[in-house]
């Protein structure tokens, strides 16, 4: 008897599995489709070659980054989003939304839809023109590559060397950032810190948040702002890898 319900059992499994399969790659698609809708309302129709190659020549020459987002166009229809993040050499290159809160968006995407990819969110508590001190942008790490998964490569030094810049493009500005330092910790809530009570107490915050990364440096000069991405990892329960940047 026992013999005879092992394949029925295993049929059954392989179909389950085949199934949540089925609406796994459903779900993917759906999320990429949003994104992709968004892409058409911004009018990005350029190459992330290009995209990249403008960044780079930005940071070689030291030129102004032109603001290639149609926000206007965009925000029309997904009023929450406040800017645009491209991150060169990744599959990061998604807008950025601002909720009332900071979970809203873990599980509703840039058209609200409810969605398991969730969206690339400022923390609520962040200026929505990224001019705070610290600036909090939030992304799950996606079993199909999606959303700010590849922020794990920048751990790896050498990938870490060799992606040193990237962009936030605002209705206002697009701003060139470099790469500071990159770890992974625990959830950290100090890390949302966003006042300060002056320059001293920042530079502190800032050189407590960088002392656990092997590489990267602070500059010289001191940081007016402090850029922050962080997604979920799994070294440990609630582990969290962050990049850490400033303006170029």
């Amino acid at each position: 008897m026992i013999r005879r319900l092992i394949p029925l059992v295993l049929a059954a499994l392989m179909i389950y599995s085949g199934g949540q399969l089925f609406l796994m790659q459903q779900e993917n698609a759906k999320a990429a489709s949003v994104y992709e809708r968004a892409r058409e309302l911004a009018g990005l129709t350029e190459e992330a070659a290009s995209a990249e190659e403008a960044v780079l020549q930005a940071a070689e020459e030291g030129s102004q980054l032109q603001i290639t987002v149609d926000f206007a166009a965009l925000q029309q229809e997904m009023p929450d989003i406040v800017g645009w993040l491209r991150v060169p050499g990744t599959r990061i290159d998604y807008p950025i939304v601002q909720g009332d809160d900071n979970s809203y968006y873990l599980k509703h995407d840039v058209s609200g839809a409810r969605r398991a990819h969730g969206a690339v969110f400022l923390d609520a508590d962040c200026d929505s023109r990224f001019l705070g001190r610290n600036e909090i942008i939030y992304g799950h790490n996606m079993k199909d590559g999606s959303m700010f998964k590849d922020l794990l490569k920048f751990r790896e030094q050498d990938f870490f060397e060799s992606h040193r810049y990237f962009i936030i493009e605002t209705p206002e500005r697009a701003i060139l950032l470099k790469t500071i330092g990159c770890r992974w910790g625990g959830a950290e809530p100090a890390i949302r810190q966003t006042e300060f009570q002056d320059q001293h107490a920042f530079e502190t915050f800032v050189d407590e948040l960088l002392a656990p990364c092997s590489f990267g440096e602070k500059p010289e000069e001191g940081c007016g702002q402090l850029f922050i991405l962080a997604t979920c990892s799994y070294e440990q329960k609630n582990a969290r890898t962050f990049l850490f940047a400033v303006e170029a």
